[in-house]
């Protein structure tokens, strides 16, 4: 499992397919991968029914 944090933004079940996505989204367009966002708060993997 991959854990990356660009900016203080927690994606959490990261694969190296995911990286590109998170690359292109967030560190170049500034937009979090909503999809892979870790959200202490709600229990489980947090992933939306449309990521598994």
């Amino acid at each position: 499992m991959i854990v990356a944090y660009p900016e203080n933004v927690w994606y959490a079940g990261v694969k190296q397919e995911d990286l590109l996505e998170i690359a292109q989204s967030h560190i170049l367009g500034g937009k979090p991968v909503a999809r892979l966002v870790y959200d202490p708060g709600v229990k489980g993997a947090n992933k939306t029914k449309d990521a598994l």
